[in-house]
């Protein structure tokens, strides 16, 4: 410990900190965590723009379902007042130059 003391000019307790540091089973704990936690962030990363990319297909999906219950909607609001209202739908027939 001396001879590296003087050879590296520094104390002899810093000589016995930095041997520790260098034989410290925590520091590979330290680095498997770290290592743990870079999968863990990618693995976050993808499953983050998987989602992105499902929101993104539901948002058009959604949109394409409620164009067509709206159409459908209409739809059936047409032929009810129709239904109620004959003598409109003979006016379009005549309109659009139908035969009664």
């Amino acid at each position: 410990m001396r001879r590296i003391s003087k050879q590296e000019k520094i104390s002899g307790s810093e000589v016995v900190r930095r041997a520790i540091e260098a034989y410290d089973l925590d520091s590979g704990r330290d680095r498997d965590a770290e290592a743990a936690l870079e999968v863990m962030v990618e693995s976050i990363r993808v499953t983050r723009s998987e989602l992105a990319a499902l929101q993104k297909r539901l948002d058009e999906t959604m949109s394409h379902a409620y164009r067509e219950r709206v159409r459908k909607q209409v739809r059936d609001d047409v032929r009810a007042h129709l239904v109620t209202h004959p003598e409109e739908l003979d006016a379009l027939a005549d309109y659009f130059g139908g035969q009664r």
